[in-house]
């Protein structure tokens, strides 16, 4: 029964479980991530006791959230368009008494160790500059923030994020996003020589490999590998093995990172090559949101326009 079953757990984390080890998976009536120093057995065991002790079943992919016939399909990894486009939010989408607007830039990254590598050395070298143009100088709203997303989908693509919220008009903080994408970011990137990269990257490295200071830490990263294979079954239809050493990946990646492929990205970016989505949250205060286009932009106005100009993500 369920009470035999918890006295088991109990005693079994008591006398078996510790830090240390390889993470093992065990299925049973759902996925289990057991972290401490076990074999297989034993993590098997740990887990056939949860599931004596709980009502798990398998569930559907899909289900019925929104009544009879209508389903709700199972998420899947989207690209970033290749054209400008930006997404505009009224109020009637985000709550008639929001009083503050926002406009957010997305400019895609890419998936992968270099990736990720790209991502944290540019976020390090672009946030205080970024902060202090429009935040301290400018500013231009409350919150002002530059740093970086992981998106969704089985490759986990990484983009950066300049975000800025306040009562400013959001189309002309948009603006003034992608001036800040081709002047002052370019003119900091283009000025990155090898040892303010090395400078840039040490304690980043540092970051990555700091031991895990509780069990949480690292059960968290390890069933974000899960998540990842859960995702690649249902994009690419095929399974794929969790990478365990993922955050020792990317500090090679760091440390392999040179000045002339921060350069070649950020003039591929700061030209309009590369994918970006701007979000601009329309509050009260703010103009009435219409559909004039801004910098040549697609305008969507609310999520299902939206959906239609988003590709599905190419795995």
């Amino acid at each position: 029964g369920a009470e035999a079953a918890s006295a088991r757990v109990a005693r079994f984390a008591t006398t078996r479980l510790w830090a240390g080890g390889r993470p093992v998976v065990a299925r049973g009536g759902g996925e289990f991530l057991v972290e401490g120093n076990l074999d297989e057995r034993e993590a098997k065991t740990l887990a056939s006791a949860f599931t004596a002790a709980l009502p798990l079943r398998p569930g559907p992919r899909v289900t019925d959230a929104a009544g009879p016939g209508v389903t709700v399909p199972t998420p899947r990894g989207l690209a970033l368009p290749r054209d400008r486009v930006t997404l505009r939010l009224g109020a009637e989408e985000i709550g008639p008494d929001e009083l503050n607007s926002a406009a957010e830039l997305l400019v895609n990254v890419g998936s992968g160790p270099r990736a990720v590598a790209l991502a944290a050395v540019l976020v390090a070298l672009l946030k205080p500059i970024f902060f202090d143009a429009l935040r301290t100088k400018e500013q231009l709203g409350y919150v002002v923030q530059l740093g970086q997303r992981v998106l969704t989908g089985a490759s986990r693509p990484v983009a950066l994020v300049l975000l800025v919220q306040g009562e400013s008009d959001p189309a002309a903080l948009t603006r003034r996003l992608r001036r800040f994408v081709a002047g002052e970011a370019t003119a900091a990137v283009n000025a990155l020589d090898a040892a303010a990269l090395t400078a840039l990257v040490a304690p980043l490295v540092s970051q990555k490999l700091e031991p895990d200071r509780r069990m949480s830490e690292r059960a968290g990263r390890h069933w974000e590998e899960l998540r990842r294979t859960g995702d690649a079954a249902i994009e690419r239809k095929a399974a794929i093995e969790p990478i365990w050493t993922r955050r020792y990946e990317a500090a090679q990646a760091l440390r392999e990172l040179r000045v002339a492929e921060v350069r070649d990205f950020w003039a591929e970016v700061a030209a309009g090559g590369g994918r970006s989505l701007a979000v601009e949250v329309y509050g009260r205060a703010a103009p009435a949101v219409d559909d004039a286009p801004s910098d040549g932009a697609t305008i969507a106005r609310g999520a299902p326009a939206m959906r239609d100009l988003l590709e599905p993500l190419s795995v």
